[in-house]
């Protein structure tokens, strides 16, 4: 298949499994814009990012977080919005125990608080000790409640991982008052839920894509048993769920946006506030089959990320297509307007049109 791309922004096809076992042909665009403040639209970026097409972390894959998932993924239901290595300042660079970050869009919004380096403390009681001062924080999953308990089964030696956040800190399966004693607690909590109970259960806090393999997502990757091995096979489960493919937290997943919409970070700046408004992103795209007529999609933006340090914003806009047998099927693929052709004037009305070609009075 030719794919040819009039717009100025990234583009590429990728093919993709639909849950009833069709195979589709996936476009996907990333547009780069950079974040003016007061800039009406936003100014596109020189620099065009190009798609990821493999998972990145931070670290070692499995013992740190995702830093980036891919950007072919065949259908996300909803928009995944992202903060790229999201960090919390204290404003004026002052320095704080603690403070309340938020990101919103028009009347979504997601906050939680960010504390200083703490640990528990033994007393009569076991008790979160006072934060340390801060003036930034990183806010990697790597400082949210969660982690590997490697005591969580003493008589056999195993370790036990949180399913929503095995690279956290301060998971215990089963903790005792000894090994708490000086052990860090996470410093990113959810306003209405603070951490202050050892032996609780917390949902991680924070603005970064999720991996695959935590149950933030799995739990949607259906069921690979004995009857699929035999049965479905290479396709996917009957309950398999897209959403698996949202690499965004659930509570960072909102409507598909139009453009227009108001984004507004707080204390995720060293200015401590930044306002800008979203970017329309509507490029058509036609398809050409190798029968029929030419198919026309318009593509959804699904996955928003925003990079405050860099001061960019990426949109990942897009569209898919079921095929009857493979990609194969479709000749070309042509996203945005071609640019007008150039208006060819004869040689001869150009003469008539010079001044040494009129008539002089």
């Amino acid at each position: 298949m030719h794919l040819t791309n009039h717009t100025p922004y990234a583009a590429a096809y990728n093919p993709g499994l639909l849950p009833e076992g069709r195979h589709c042909l996936v476009i996907a665009l990333k547009a780069t814009y950079r974040i003016v403040p007061d800039a009406e639209p936003l100014p596109l970026a020189e620099q065009q990012q190009p798609l990821n097409d493999t998972d990145a972390y931070q670290g070692e894959p499995g013992d740190s977080s995702l830093q980036h998932d891919h950007d072919l993924a065949p259908y996300k239901p909803r928009c995944d919005v992202l903060i790229d290595q999201p960090t919390a300042h204290v404003p004026k660079g002052r320095r704080a125990r603690q403070i309340e970050v938020a990101l919103q869009i028009n009347q979504w919004r997601k906050a939680f608080r960010v504390l200083g380096p703490r640990t528990w403390q033994r007393g009569l009681l076991t008790t979160a000790g006072e934060p340390d001062y801060f003036s930034t924080q990183p806010l990697t999953w790597e400082i949210a409640y969660g982690g590997t308990d490697p005591t969580a089964y003493p008589k056999t030696g195993q370790s036990e991982a949180y399913p929503f956040n095995p690279v956290g800190t301060g998971y215990w399966r089963k903790p005792k008052r000894k090994q708490l004693h000086d052990s860090p607690i996470a410093q990113t909590e959810a306003l209405e839920q603070p951490i202050n109970d050892p032996g609780a259960r917390y949902m991680p806090q924070g603005y970064g894509p999720v991996a695959r393999n935590w149950q933030t997502r799995s739990q949607y990757v259906g069921t690979y048993d004995e009857h699929w091995m035999d049965h479905i096979r290479p396709f996917l489960p009957a309950d398999f769920d897209p959403r698996y493919h949202q690499s965004a937290a659930p509570d960072q997943q909102i409507p598909y946006p139009n453009g227009g919409e108001t984004v507004t970070l707080t204390h995720l700046t060293p200015d401590g506030h930044l306002q800008f408004h979203l970017p329309t992103l509507r490029e058509v795209i036609h398809l050409t089959p190798v029968r029929g007529p030419r198919i026309t999609l318009q593509p959804v933006v699904d996955t928003l990320t925003i990079d405050p340090q860099a001061a960019t914003l990426t949109l990942v806009a897009r569209a898919h297509h079921p095929l009857r047998h493979s990609l194969h099927d479709i000749t070309a693929c042509t996203i945005g307007t071609p640019p007008p052709k150039p208006v060819v004037v004869p040689f001869a009305d150009l003469l008539a049109t010079t001044p040494s070609a009129r008539s002089t009075p």
